[in-house]
């Protein structure tokens, strides 16, 4: 672990975004500049370093680059964004913007937050018209799962989620009626209260912490967010927190962001968890999210075999939707995707298994101890 570079880089962050002030000297500029792309941040690291005289040239205008394509791709997506909006409201399909979308204008500048899409949750029982919609829009289909379909424009993406979650049946269970507890802000665009958007955002940080690990920009989000709305309703958050299960989750990274940005102490039993988040990069990578299915959450390698081949019925229902029309249906629906996925997936499968085989016993236990740390081991 890059343990110096990542203080430095920490220190540069944390005073652009209303943290703690520290002296650093960077010794090792390109490293920093790895970390920080790693992480999603370079942005933050140009306006933190720009004007020091020991940052290389070379390095200065790649950064500077960066900031300015990521701040053309956010004028784009703000841009697309309303127009979705605006033809949701005229098609009566209600919609929720949520995620970075949201976040962004709690940043000191909006710069300071970018974003690879965004994000939008409407109502599933209209995916066919909001499929229609987005084509009508130039946008064009780039993928799809059990959450959302994603669509692209030129430099735009722009995720429609038809679900909140699947990945953990907890938090379906939590969101089942989620349009009871949204907030109209017109006849069809909705918001959540800022104590709601705090759990969800808490809870997709989780999702991505566990299934593949997660970066520095999630726990900046947090320190940000409770900055900007020091009159949350703690207590309704964390009685929420508490009824899924993810009270000690949200513990440790409100412990994380004052020991990241607050200049506080990073509490010793916190340093596995803080290392994990620090090799993890923004979203994670596969062969961690791999490594923490098989070994850290899910009963070994037989069970990540297992789940892998027979995804629950939820899942299914929702890659396959004709399968809610006679659910006994499932084994032959099982058949059909292994079968699909034989012909058609074998470059991803063989890398699922070679990650999968190569989770050593110290490697399990590392996951195993972060996992029971934050309280996630064998979260469902």
């Amino acid at each position: 672990m890059l343990e110096k570079e990542y203080q430095a880089l920490l220190a540069l962050i944390a005073p652009l975004c209303g943290g703690v002030k520290t002296e650093v000297a960077v010794e090792d500029y390109k490293t920093l500049c790895l970390l920080a792309k790693r992480h999603s941040v370079t942005n933050l690291l140009y306006l933190a370093c720009k004007d020091d005289p020991a940052l290389p040239d070379e390095l200065r205008r790649a950064l500077e680059g960066m900031l300015f394509s990521s701040v053309r791709q956010q004028l784009a997506q703000e841009y697309e964004a309303e127009r979705v909006f605006a033809a949701l409201e005229k098609a009566g399909i209600r919609f929720l913007p949520t995620k970075g979308i949201v976040l962004r204008p709690y940043y000191p500048k909006p710069e300071m937050r970018i974003s690879c899409d965004v994000d939008i949750f409407f109502d599933k029982s209209k995916r066919t018209e909001v499929g229609e919609l987005m084509t009508s829009l130039g946008f064009v289909l780039d993928g799809t799962d059990a959450n959302q379909e994603a669509f692209k424009k030129g430099i735009v993406s722009i995720e429609m989620h038809h679900n909140l979650m699947t990945h953990f049946e907890t938090i379906d269970a939590y969101y089942e009626n989620i349009w009871d507890r949204l907030i109209p802000v017109s006849d069809y665009r909705y918001k959540m209260s800022d104590e709601d958007f705090y759990i969800y955002a808490t809870i997709h940080t989780m999702k991505h912490f566990a299934v593949g690990g997660t970066g520095i920009r999630s726990v900046l989000d947090v320190f940000v967010y409770l900055r900007a709305k020091p009159a949350l309703d703690m207590a309704y958050i964390e009685r929420e927190l508490a009824s899924i299960g993810l009270l000690d989750f949200h513990k440790t990274f409100l412990s994380l962001a004052d020991a990241y940005f607050g200049g506080a102490a990073l509490p010793p039993d916190l340093q596995g968890v803080s290392d994990y988040i620090l090799g993890s990069g923004t979203y994670g990578v596969f062969s961690q999210s791999v490594a923490n299915i098989a070994a850290a959450r899910r009963g070994g390698k037989l069970g990540f075999y297992f789940r892998r081949a027979f995804p629950a019925y939820r899942l299914m229902a929702e890659k396959f939707p004709s399968l809610r029309r006679f659910p006994p249906a499932l084994p032959f629906y099982w058949l059909y995707r292994l079968f699909g996925a034989a012909f058609g997936r074998e470059r991803q499968l063989s890398r699922e298994v070679r990650a999968v085989n190569s989770v050593d016993k110290a490697e399990q236990k590392r996951l195993d101890d972060v996992m029971t740390r934050v309280g996630l081991r064998g979260y469902h």
